[in-house]
């Protein structure tokens, strides 16, 4: 089982870049990977305004911080 342990979301100079931590668990518990990582460019339209979305509420929130 794989199971995401973190989700970074940043802007990159090509657009959102999304970098996934996971650790791969086997049927007994034993840890196969720990900390891996997986990085995606998102290309997908529904998925870059999602993006955008979570980018503006965490800008909003950080505003209210004054």
């Amino acid at each position: 089982m794989k199971k995401i342990t973190a989700v970074t979301l940043f802007q990159t100079a090509v657009g959102y870049r999304l970098s996934m931590a996971y650790s791969e668990i086997n049927d007994e518990g034993v840890i196969i990977k720990d900390n891996a990582r997986l990085d995606r460019i998102l290309v997908n339209q529904d998925m870059i305004d999602n993006a955008t979305a979570l980018m503006q509420y965490a800008q909003g929130c950080v505003d209210k911080e004054g």
